[in-house]
């Protein structure tokens, strides 16, 4: 998929790119604002020597402890000989009371044990406040969320193959594009390059049989019997799903366009396209797959059908499909 292309994915699914981040970042600020409240106070004390008994002795102190709402760590460094005694909890003041208390104790018990040991002690003052910051996580949540759902959309996209673009559809296979369909028109030219491309003369039978959607067959057949100049053709006509063959007085007289239904519907484009002089495969863009076209030339070479090329039609001219009379 080349860089195009993902930005035609991105400008689809821009509402999805926005709103879910948003919606993201949203519920990142209202679990802030209701979270509770949570600090922490830290406390340390350095030894001269056996940091690592003294480490153990202190985290007996606090194995032998009850806490509510409180949550007590106990780290000790062999290198620094430096014990360190940490509570979190809701209230700021019962964490700094509860830590020097704990090193107290630790440090009462340690000096009985290990009297020839240097003690400093460095005790808690003022408990930080470690609540999770409301910008910063809703930041993180909508950059988390955008990755998220630019990941999907394009796993999903690479697992469908959509068609994008008509560059992407004429390099995807070895078939001209005809022409392209848009807000703008294209139906002249596609005209032409039907009748250029074809090796009969005058009355041609144009049979185009979409890649999934029967409304681009429709759109197309449309598109040709309006389109302006000589190129035009006289009449378009929709074949039922029983159709077999091109027999009977509508299709002898004049250039006729011949919308068929999908072959993943019925395979009277088969056969249709058997008797036509030529045939054109039409897809429409974002709801046909590069699979779909594929499936499609495929089952047309298989029957023994002269696929002529490819018409692609844009999003912007599907408004409405036309329906046959």
């Amino acid at each position: 998929m080349t860089a195009q292309e993902y930005l035609l994915l991105i400008r689809r699914y821009w509402k999805a790119l926005i709103a879910v981040p948003l919606a993201a970042a949203v519920v990142s600020v209202v679990v802030a604002l209701f979270a509770p409240p949570l600090y922490s106070a830290s406390t340390t004390m350095v030894v001269s020597d056996h940091a690592a008994s003294i480490g153990n002795m202190t985290k007996y102190v606090v194995a032998d402890r009850e806490f509510e709402e409180l949550t007590v760590s106990v780290s000790a460094s062999n290198v620094s000989n430096t014990i360190t005694l940490s509570v979190k909890g809701p209230d700021g003041e019962s964490c700094v009371r509860t830590a020097n208390e704990l090193m107290d104790t630790a440090y009462e018990n340690s000096y009985a044990m290990f009297p020839d040991t240097r003690f400093h002690r460095n005790p808690a003052e003022r408990a930080n406040d470690g609540s999770p910051d409301k910008v910063r996580g809703a930041i993180v949540a909508f950059l988390s969320a955008l990755l998220i759902v630019l990941a999907v959309l394009f796993a999903i996209d690479m697992r469908r193959r959509a068609v994008k673009s008509a560059e992407g559809l004429e390099r995807s296979f070895e078939l001209p594009l005809l022409g392209s369909l848009d807000s703008k028109g294209g139906a002249e030219q596609l005209a032409a390059n039907i009748r250029l491309s074809s090796d009969c003369g005058a009355p041609l039978r144009a049979c185009i049989v979409p890649a999934a959607n029967q409304a681009s067959a429709l759109l197309v057949g449309d598109a040709l019997t309006r389109a302006g100049g000589a190129d035009a053709f006289s009449r378009a006509i929709t074949v039922s799903p029983e159709k077999r063959t091109l027999s009977g007085s509508d299709y002898a007289d004049g250039d006729v366009v011949i919308c068929c239904c999908p072959l993943t519907e019925s395979v009277s484009a088969s056969y249709v396209s058997r008797e036509a002089d030529c045939t054109v495969v039409s897809a429409i863009q974002w709801r046909d797959s590069l699979r779909d076209v594929e499936h499609a030339v495929a089952a047309l070479r298989i029957a023994g059908a002269s696929v002529t090329g490819l018409v692609y039609v844009d999003e912007s001219a599907f408004s409405e499909a036309p329906v046959d009379a």
